[in-house]
């Protein structure tokens, strides 16, 4: 895979671990090209702003963001393997890139233990859980949104889901209390793209 936009475009980066661990795919092109078309045109300053990718899987995501010219990057990925891989990843794209080198910060663990402890409020959420675990975990996001600080005011949130969940996430959107607005939903194939915005007085 390669990052498709920005300073660093074309730079290429492994996949290798995470196509052979059931329940990790990699972001299709035309949503990570979605995702930066939308960051561009959202008013957000990304020269200044904080990327937090929860289950990160390769980085593809966080690395298009720096590329993009997002400030900082914090990655969080379960998955010793996968977490191994990212770290190699990285360790390339600073040596490609040495202006980056304080500019990413790579933790593993579960993200319902890490979250509460960041220190950093972040003006961006990529979330792209295992497909077959999309709706316990977006649950368990909406908890931490409502329960802790993370989130900067509208700040952007994106979550990664298969479309055959679109639905059932949808109605759980609607009826939870979490400090979101402005749910917005398309779909590319077998996955959807689900975007809204963070509002501490906002009820969805």
């Amino acid at each position: 895979m390669k990052i498709l936009s920005g300073k660093c475009k074309d730079f290429p980066f492994t996949t290798s671990v995470t196509q052979n661990i059931s329940g990790y795919k990699p972001t299709k092109s035309i949503v990570k090209e979605a995702v930066f078309n939308i960051l561009h045109n959202s008013g957000i300053v990304l020269k200044d702003s904080n990327f937090l990718d929860v289950c990160a899987g390769t980085g593809a995501c966080s690395f298009e963001a720096l590329s993009n010219g997002i400030d900082a990057v914090t990655m969080i990925e379960m998955d010793g393997r996968v977490y191994s891989q990212i770290l190699k990843n990285v360790e390339r794209f600073i040596k490609a890139y040495a202006e980056f080198g304080n500019s990413i910060e790579v933790i593993r663990g579960d993200f319902q233990n890490i979250i509460p402890n960041l220190r950093k409020t972040y003006d961006v959420l990529y979330f792209d859980p295992p497909y077959e675990h999309s709706i316990n975990a977006i649950e368990c996001m909406l908890m931490l949104l409502r329960s802790f600080s993370f989130m900067r005011e509208e700040g952007m949130i994106f979550y990664e889901i298969p479309s055959s969940a679109t639905s059932a996430i949808i109605e759980m959107l609607a009826n939870c209390r979490a400090k979101i607005r402005d749910v917005k939903q398309k779909k590319y194939g077998d996955t959807t793209l689900i975007r809204m915005i963070y509002r501490l007085n906002a009820l969805s």
